[in-house]
Parts: C-alpha cells; structure tokens; sequence
C-alpha cells in the first residue's frame, strides 16, 4: 500500500491469528484523495516505483519481528509479510544481494525489490538460496 503509514507511536491490538486467516490492515498516511489518484496514475505510468519503498520480508514466522521492527523505527521501508513464503525468516532487502543470488539478479537496478523476484518467491514459496 503506497499511503499506508500510521503516526509513530501508534498501536493496535490485532491478533496475527486473524491475520492468518485472511485479515487485511491498510493504514492512509492522511493524504487528499487527489494525491491518491495522482500518484496510482505515476505508478501506472511508470514514472514512480512503489518497489523502491519496500525494505524487508518476513514469513509469518516472523511476522512478530517484522512489526516490532516497524514499531521501533529500525527499518527503513514498508515491510511485506508474505503468508504464503516459508522459511524466508525477516530479511531486508538490502541483504538479499549478500545471501540469495537467484533473487538478487532479479532485484531491479541491483537494489529494489521486483515484480520478477516476487514471481519467483511466489512459485517457490520460499528463498531460493
């Protein structure tokens, strides 16, 4: 989600067992519905890439880690939580190049997360070492 964001600080009471079974949670960073359209338009166009906002998966394994990291600012990015991944553990993207070299080739301009390394997490289900 491009405008998710909750102020710092904020915190909700969600069991990851609702999570588990199909709950989604979106957050808006509060910006006018006019921001909203134009930026999916620049997605659309191609002139900005959500991908370079994301900093980290995580296996709902790990999913409590991964929160906690959001929580406590030690992240940079949006971190995805994958249910369907398997043994991927809490990895930033940044660190994937150094661990995973089938990923790796697949990150966009050597460094963001893409649509190719997600289609291959996807028909693995889990890092390909």
């Amino acid at each position: 989600n491009v405008f998710a964001g909750v102020p710092e600080g904020t915190i909700i009471n969600m069991p990851l067992e609702k999570i588990i079974m199909g709950a989604r949670i979106a957050g808006s960073s509060g910006s006018p519905l006019s921001v909203m359209k134009e930026t999916v338009q620049m997605v659309a166009d191609k002139k900005i890439s959500p991908a370079i906002m994301l900093g980290a998966l995580a296996d709902m394994k790990n999913g409590k880690k991964a929160l906690k990291a959001v929580w406590q600012n030690t992240i940079t990015g949006k971190v995805v939580i994958l249910p369907f991944a398997q043994d991927i553990g809490f990895e930033k993207i940044a660190e994937i190049k150094g661990k995973y070299s089938q990923l790796a080739a697949l990150l966009s301009e050597g460094s963001y997360w893409s649509n190719e390394a997600e289609e291959l997490l996807i028909e693995k289900g889990c890092i390909i070492r």
